[in-house]
């Protein structure tokens, strides 16, 4: 058994008004895309431990597979490829560009030269997710890649329940529960608006049905493929269709500034909260901004309207806070950061400064060193 994932993200958003890409906005301090890298590749390697069957049995032998992700892009691909490279810790991927925004089908159809190659791993089962979906969590993608593999299914996607009018498309079931298609929202009648299971848009596949199905996709009258027409075509050929459930709120992707911030704010108080679950105080979550990834040693206090950004790290027993700023710099053991501006600066423990300094650019504070109040520091 052998999984891989391929995240789409070569649309262009005229939603998010900007000139730069969607999948290269930055939430939580890294871009939207490398979120759903993060959690894919989480997932992926979470599932094969987990599936009894799994012929990857060790760390080494994944290494060995390479890359388990493929990552669609079409317009400006090299600026949302050049927005990844500054991510710290980015597991590795490969990229297959859509030459044209011709649906979701087609981006998968883009995909194939890379996951159908003579290798000595093909790929049986494929997961298909968006990278415009920051908040899908890891445990939620192991959950459906475990499910497709002992169910032995041909697709397994994710839905949720929503209300009315909600802009996903419908489950349509038969009276034994079987999944027999799925309607878009613009296409439903009115009966059919009535169901509350949706589509939450991230798919299973059974690597080499997939690969012989999607030619028989046809296209929309819009001119594009949609991968909802391999769930009906599968039902339509009787095969194993299984379905989990997730809330919206975690698949749901972003489209304009005001989702963007939304979804930060979620990341935000999740990174907050894995934070004070290991030992780290945190005095106002509501007023506190911590990007993900950033480490914190234990005991710790951080005081409200503190920012932590980029490749910053913070050891034990350290006073952050308040009305501090933090970028890429590294704070030593039982450091105090009093109302204080850090970039790109080093202190080592037991260093102290502020209130009101700051550190620029190259700064080194040694072994003990104290720093008062409107000091300034570069070099």
């Amino acid at each position: 058994m052998t999984q891989v994932a391929v995240v789409l993200a070569a649309g262009k958003s005229t939603r998010m008004r900007s000139r730069i890409p969607k999948a290269a906005h930055s939430i939580a301090g890294r871009p939207l895309l490398a979120h759903v890298l993060f959690a894919a590749n989480a997932a992926l390697d979470d599932a094969r431990f987990a599936t009894p069957n799994s012929l990857l049995t060790s760390a080494h032998e994944a290494e060995d597979r390479g890359s388990q992700l493929v990552v669609v892009l079409g317009h400006e691909a090299e600026r949302v490829k050049q927005a990844l490279l500054e991510v710290r810790g980015l597991p590795s991927y490969q990229v297959a560009l859509q030459a044209a925004p011709l649906g979701t089908g087609d981006a998968v159809r883009a995909a194939l030269p890379l996951l159908t190659g003579n290798g000595p791993e093909r790929p049986t089962t494929v997961l298909v997710l968006y990278g415009d979906s920051p908040l899908v969590r890891p445990a939620t993608l192991t959950r459906l890649l475990v499910t497709h593999e002992q169910a032995g299914a041909t697709v397994t996607f994710l839905t949720g329940e929503a209300d009315r009018d909600t802009g996903y498309g419908r489950i349509v079931r038969d009276t034994a529960g079987l999944v027999r298609g799925i309607i878009e929202e613009r296409h439903c009648t009115p009966e059919q608006l009535g169901i509350t299971e949706v589509n939450s848009g991230i798919y299973c596949f059974q690597a080499d049905w997939l690969w012989s199905r999607l030619s028989r996709v046809e296209s929309h009258p819009s001119g594009e493929y949609y991968l909802t027409d391999l769930v009906d075509l599968a039902a339509n050929e009787g095969r194993h269709i299984e379905t989990i459930s997730a809330p919206l709120n975690e698949t749901a992707g972003v489209n304009d500034r005001v989702e963007l911030s939304e979804a930060a704010a979620i990341l935000r108080r999740r990174t907050l909260d894995d934070l004070m679950r290991s030992g780290v105080t945190i005095v106002d979550p509501a007023t506190t901004d911590v990007d993900c990834g950033i480490p914190v040693g234990m005991d710790t206090t951080i005081y409200p309207f503190t920012v932590l950004h980029g490749a910053t790290e913070i050891g034990e027993n350290c006073t952050i806070g308040p009305y501090s700023s933090i970028q890429d710099s590294l704070i030593g053991d039982n450091c105090t950061v009093l109302g204080s501006w850090l970039e790109s600066a080093v202190m080592d423990a037991g260093a102290r400064v502020g209130p009101m300094s700051h550190l620029r650019p190259g700064t080194h504070l040694g072994t003990g060193v104290f720093l008062g109040n409107f000091g300034e520091i570069k070099n």
